[in-house]
């Protein structure tokens, strides 16, 4: 019996080498695009209202708010309409579209102007895992416009995200912190030389799945976080969860 085994093992090894051996390379991991999106739960959609604060005798006050985004998602997870609003009345700007492979994983966005005319195209390169590890920004006819690579915690958080111009020269490195429920709490972006040009922080209000439905981001210019901040700016969305029609 034994040595039938081996020979059966040894017949096995020369018929299929590579996967038996470990050659084979391991399929991408799915990731939905409401995971990538930061998002927990059958998430439906996400509008998002943004308002900026101004400072008034050393007082934060909120200006009125503008529509800044629509986000949309199939039963699977997938981004299937995201519109895009701006200044000055929160009118239409532009949408983006999702492009996936067949195994669901989010490989391209293009994103078209308000006259349906392409603007940028970003491709998604991943890991075996499905984490994101590299997008590439071309510009309507093709030419590369910028590049961004990311490097992971151990727990599979982001890490940092370095920045490449279109030559390839290092613009910026943009490192993460994470709070309890693992939101980004800062974020700190430092130039080519490795000086910090800013410091963003951020504090949440959450809902009932931990998403955010109130997001406040402080920045400073440079490395201090006191005084009057350069910039504030609130984010409230309104988050739907299952029932797709």
């Amino acid at each position: 019996m034994q040595r039938i085994t081996v020979l059966a093992t040894l017949f096995l090894l020369l018929l299929f080498p590579a996967a038996l051996r470990g050659g084979a390379q391991a399929p991408v991991v799915p990731r939905s695009d409401v995971e990538e999106d930061g998002l927990r739960g059958l998430v439906h959609s996400v509008v998002s209202m943004v308002s900026s604060v101004s400072w008034e005798s050393g007082t934060p006050v909120e200006t009125g708010q503008i529509l800044l985004s629509v986000w949309g998602y199939d039963p699977y997870g997938r981004m299937k309409d995201r519109s895009e609003y701006g200044p000055p009345k929160g009118t239409l700007s532009g949408h983006t579209v999702y492009n996936h492979d067949p195994e669901g994983n989010l490989v391209e966005k293009i994103t078209y102007s308000m006259g349906n005319m392409v603007l940028t195209r970003t491709a998604i390169s991943r890991d075996a895992s499905g984490r994101v590890l590299e997008e590439r920004v071309y510009d309507a006819e093709g030419k590369l416009q910028s590049w961004t690579t990311r490097a992971y915690r151990a727990d599979g958080k982001i890490d940092y995200e370095l920045v490449f111009n279109a030559d390839g020269a290092l613009v910026s490195r943009v490192a993460k912190t994470y709070g309890e429920v693992g939101h980004v709490s800062e974020e700190s972006v430092y130039g080519p030389d490795g000086s910090q040009l800013m410091k963003r922080v951020y504090q949440y209000e959450l809902d009932a799945f931990e998403n955010w439905t109130r997001r406040t981001m402080t920045e400073w210019q440079g490395s201090a976080a006191s005084g009057n901040p350069a910039r504030v700016e609130v984010v409230d969305r309104v988050i739907t969860y299952s029932g797709w029609t």
